[in-house]
């Protein structure tokens, strides 16, 4: 069998219903992130922290106490979409939630394993319009920080990126409003990106750059509006 690929993507994690699996200091970071991003939280653990103890409070997490290896386990990750094991590194544990997820067909982050982990949880970071997630998949955590800190200080930079960023989303939407072949918004998308005319005048003035990107498309495409 060959290295195992893992596939990235950016999930859409409004309502998705996250299954962590403790409730300490690795568990609450994890129970936190889901619950930023709109998940529907619960966390399985025999003790909880502060921190969760009053997110719970608040109506942000629920909280089941209970044993790893009792009943509840099976019946939260049957309610789950994405398993968080946060767990103590205990064999028999892993094991055990390993192959209930993989039975229910569950997607499982693993934080006490890089190699057996069927999701990773990068590290992340925003510069403006863009987004950037690292991992070196369970090599070094202190790595990746690193990594994310020193891309986004350098995007940061980029005055040039970030206002042809806005030229290239205003434009997209633009050609979604006046022009149906999505075929014809492809090629025309590759000749403004190219446009060094365009590329200009970003650097200076926005709303001109997108001004002489939306009349590249109506010459191109033969619109009048």
């Amino acid at each position: 069998m060959g290295e195992i690929l893992k596939v990235p993507m950016f999930v859409e994690a409004n309502d998705f219903r996250v299954l962590v699996i403790g409730g300490l200091r690795e568990g609450t970071r994890k129970a936190r992130r889901w619950i930023s991003a709109g998940a529907e939280v619960r966390v399985l653990s025999l003790e909880f922290s502060d921190e969760l103890t009053e997110l719970s409070s608040s109506g942000k997490v629920r909280l089941i106490r209970g044993d790893l290896m009792s009943d509840k386990l099976e019946e939260l990750i049957e309610w789950s979409d994405l398993v968080v094991y946060a767990g103590p590194p205990v064999p028999e544990y892993e094991e055990r939630v390993i192959s209930i997820s993989r039975r229910e067909r569950k997607l499982l982050n693993l934080s006490t394993s890089a190699e057996r982990t069927q999701v990773v949880m990068p590290i992340e970071c925003r510069s403006g319009g863009i987004r950037v997630a690292v991992t070196t998949e369970g090599l070094s955590t202190l790595i990746s920080k690193d990594v994310v800190k020193r891309l986004c200080s350098y995007l940061d930079e980029q005055e040039d990126i970030h206002s042809l960023l806005e030229v290239m989303g205003h434009i997209k939407r633009y050609m979604k409003r006046h022009v149906k072949d999505h075929r014809v918004r492809m090629k025309l998308y590759y000749v403004v990106f190219r446009n060094q005319e365009v590329r200009r005048a970003a650097l200076l003035d926005v709303e001109r750059a997108k001004k002489i990107a939306e009349e590249i498309v109506r010459r191109e495409a033969g619109i009048q509006i």
